[in-house]
């Protein structure tokens, strides 16, 4: 019953209806929790994705909570270099960026993308994706040189995986 509230709270939050997702989450939290799945892995993408709702409405100290707690259990599961993990890392360090905790944020996504190198490669999306917040990161703060070396090795991935004609390599020259 609760990843069925999980599923149907994914619906929701695909629709951008966040506060309507947050308390179907909330309800597969608790039966979560009280049947003894704490730490199964279908309870870490709960929570991540319950925190990813509340980083959208802005709640960041409760994202960071659930987005925390996620990680924990994917480091649990799968030890400290997966590239779950490494999503999680991506995922609580843009919560820090959203909060301009921008030196936090930055060594989070570096170490996301050092553990992305190491166990799936640099010629992905995931890859592409943590860069591309990095760079995004550094055009926050006075290390314009940075920002516009990671953007640009965002964008040359993008094009490659991607090719020229597609919304993701907008978004990064729009960085740029």
């Amino acid at each position: 019953y609760g990843k069925g509230l999980g599923i149907l709270a994914q619906v929701y939050s695909d629709q951008n209806r966040f506060a309507d997702a947050i308390i179907l989450y909330e309800q597969a939290r608790t039966i979560y929790t009280g049947g003894g799945a704490g730490t199964s892995l279908d309870y870490a993408t709960l929570l991540n994705s319950l925190g990813l709702c509340y980083s959208n409405l802005d709640i960041l100290d409760k994202a960071l909570v659930h987005l925390t707690e996620s990680l924990r259990i994917k480091k649990q599961n799968f030890g400290d270099f997966h590239p779950e993990v490494a999503a999680g890392i991506n995922n609580i360090a843009k919560v820090w960026e959203d909060n301009f905790q921008y030196d936090e944020a930055i060594r989070a996504y570096r170490y996301a993308k050092q553990i992305l190198e190491r166990t799936s490669g640099t010629e992905n999306q995931q890859y592409a994706v943590v860069v591309s917040n990095l760079g995004g990161c550094y055009a926050s703060t006075p290390k314009l040189d940075s920002a516009a070396f990671f953007l640009q090795q965002a964008l040359a991935l993008k094009e490659k995986l991607f090719g020229t004609d597609n919304y993701a390599i907008a978004t990064t020259l729009n960085s740029l």
